[in-house]
């Protein structure tokens, strides 16, 4: 499913006019798909500690993270939750770009294929980003209910 939202996000690249993407195409492919990617990464977790304040009154960050003042705990923390995702994308995706990229021009889509592989592109977008607003806003909510 990543290869080819990997390859759809090349594609618009690569379609784009100028010079600042020219020969880079891959390489923003590879940010996109990280950025989404580590979104989704934080929905879960949100939905998680989401789950445990209304099941346990119990907020897992909150405890981890006591005080609104940044620490090193908490980049080592964010570093440990998003290295797998930077890990998958580097060696599943932007390591093996030219095969995804041969793989799926090889593929002879018809124009439904491709109108249909661009849309659920774009919904993956939409709905990552609707979903850490919808969970960022859920959460500050429960937490004042509850008192945390």
């Amino acid at each position: 499913m990543f290869r080819e939202l990997y390859y759809w996000v090349y594609i618009l690249y690569s379609k784009r006019k100028g010079k600042r993407f020219k020969g880079k195409e891959t390489t923003y492919a590879s940010w996109v798909m990280t950025g989404l990617m580590s979104l989704n990464l934080i929905v879960l977790q949100g939905f998680i500690d989401y789950l445990c304040i209304l099941k346990w009154h119990f907020s897992f960050f909150k405890f981890l993270f006591p005080t609104r003042h940044k620490t090193v705990k908490e980049f080592i923390f964010a570093i440990l939750l998003l290295s797998p995702v930077f890990l998958y994308v580097h060696f599943n995706l932007d390591g093996k770009k030219k095969e995804i990229i041969k793989h799926f021009k090889e593929k002879k889509m018809t124009q439904f294929r491709q109108d249909w592989g661009i849309l659920f592109f774009w919904l993956y977008v939409v709905f990552s980003i609707i979903f850490v607003f919808i969970f960022g806003f859920m959460h500050r909510n429960l937490i004042r209910e509850v008192g945390m």
